[in-house]
């Protein structure tokens, strides 16, 4: 035990403190992404690469991935047709730690805009979903946006208040909570109710401890559509 203990007191200090470094240091240093097209005239699909490696390959408008592990900190986004390596975005993001992002790429293939959005994974409220809207629509401009629940009058008839008001090209709004249940999402021009870009019906069903991006999107024959994105459950 002496013998043991004279050789312990021996061992420099920098190398003790080196190894009480790594002891116990399980934090991880991932992150999720997942990516989006969604260029209406993009003459083939996509690849997304990360610090020099294919993340996605192969992206068609309006089909999502799934989320895929990435290393988080500084890195070297770039989007380039799935038959060249010419890139059509690239740039330096900044990826935090047990973060989940969803990538869009928006806009016509000559100016490939990417939006990088930061998904909410932590739980609602008992009861409640949250929900998000994300414009990835060039032919949409600014919109407002509908969330209503069974009964509601339709905005085309004037005095109902946009849940999401003149949403912007390539922004996304805030998370809400809600009631968990069927909701009706119209789409419309900011400012004009009566052109209705999307209306869903009453199909949407939303259950408790869900999370939910809606993004709207264009098609390649130049109209308007939407897609709903799982981010939690």
């Amino acid at each position: 035990m002496r013998l043991f203990c004279r050789i312990l007191l021996s061992v420099p200090v920098a190398i003790v403190a080196l190894l009480c470094s790594n002891c116990g240091s399980g934090g991880s240093t991932s992150t999720q992404m997942r990516a989006l097209q969604a260029s209406p005239n993009e003459p083939t699909t996509m690849n997304v690469v990360l610090n020099g490696t294919t993340l996605f390959s192969d992206l068609a408008l309006g089909t999502p991935t799934a989320y895929s592990t990435v290393t988080s900190g500084a890195s070297t986004l770039v989007v380039e047709p799935s038959n060249s390596s010419t890139a059509s975005i690239s740039q330096t993001i900044t990826l935090n730690s047990g973060t989940h992002y969803t990538l869009i790429t928006a806009n016509y293939a000559a100016n490939l805009t990417p939006m990088l959005l930061t998904d909410d994974t932590s739980a609602p409220s008992s009861g409640d979903f949250k929900i998000r809207i994300a414009n990835a629509s060039v032919e949409a401009g600014s919109v407002d946006v509908y969330i209503l629940p069974p009964g509601s009058s339709n905005p085309s008839g004037g005095g109902v208040t946009p849940t999401v008001s003149a949403l912007g090209f390539t922004s996304s709004s805030a998370y809400q909570s809600l009631a968990a249940g069927s909701y009706t999402i119209i789409v419309t021009p900011a400012g004009f109710p009566v052109v209705q870009y999307i209306n869903t019906g009453s199909s949407l069903n939303f259950a408790a401890g869900e999370n939910r991006t809606f993004v709207i999107l264009p098609t390649a024959s130049g109209s308007i559509t939407s897609l709903t994105l799982n981010d939690l459950n």
